[in-house]
């Protein structure tokens, strides 16, 4: 399974490889097969018959009805249980943007790569400079079609949008300045992952794709492996974060009432 390399301005250049059967497959973790799943995909892109067009609806839905936060399972849930939480952060709204675009019967996988820590400055600080980053590759118009545009809710991007730039702060609160929660379905588009080439100090790692995060923990080569201690630490950094995220999303709220 290829995978597209970044060019120098960001922009993913076409993969020559197209899917195989393991981007339309259920796996454990993408359980596109589960009928929450499959109901959810089904409802979601009814009357579309355009593949940009579904894709672009269950990214809307993955983007404002899943909250951005964390929880206390990490990257381990499958996607029926993200779905249900009705919250995530890059890797498990990955899972189920991956989920719901395999139920709609579009050919998606989950691409890992990694991003500076300092991308949650004001969230959280983190004692590591680099975490992994899952990024969904699609195949529409016969080419691999990044984003993570679905990560950050409307309502919290728009917060924290305005606080970078009243900042001068290129990146933190989970987004970069320059990011987007828009995609029309045909062109990459990122909200987190907007870098500048292989060596761009946002990024340092080309995307590597992946059936799902299982895959990737156990053959690939992540950051972090969660041992005991990891985990409590995890545990405290979840309530920490999910309150300050809370709060900006509230500030915003509170704005337009």
């Amino acid at each position: 399974m290829g995978y597209a390399n970044q060019t120098d301005n960001g922009v993913a250049s076409e993969d020559p490889m197209p899917p195989d059967a393991t981007c339309l497959a259920p796996t454990s973790q993408v359980d596109c097969d589960h009928p929450t799943i499959a109901e959810t995909a089904s409802r979601l892109t009814a009357g579309l018959t355009d593949r940009a067009a579904k894709a672009t609806a269950l990214h809307r839905y993955v983007r404002d009805d899943i909250r951005y936060g964390w929880t206390p399972a990490y990257d381990r849930e499958p996607a029926s249980r993200t779905l249900r939480r009705g919250l995530g952060f890059s890797k498990t709204k990955a899972v189920l943007m991956v989920a719901l675009l395999r139920a709609s019967g579009i050919p998606a996988r989950i691409a890992m790569t990694d991003i500076t820590s300092d991308i949650l400055k004001g969230i959280v600080s983190l004692p590591f400079p680099w975490i992994d980053h899952a990024l969904v590759e699609v195949w529409i118009g016969d080419r691999w079609v990044r984003t993570d545009s679905y990560i950050v809710d409307t309502p919290l991007l728009g917060a924290v949008k305005a606080r970078l730039i009243n900042d001068g702060q290129e990146f933190g609160y989970g987004v970069h300045r320059d990011g987007t929660g828009d995609w029309d379905g045909r062109s990459d588009s990122f909200v987190q992952w907007v870098t500048n080439g292989p060596e761009d100090r946002l990024s340092r790692r080309a995307p590597a794709p992946y059936p799902d995060l299982n895959t990737f923990n156990t053959f690939g080569t992540p950051h972090h492996r969660l041992g005991p201690i990891g985990r409590l630490a995890y545990r405290a950094f979840t309530a920490r974060a999910n309150r300050k995220v809370d709060a900006l999303r509230n500030e915003t709220a509170m704005a337009l009432a």
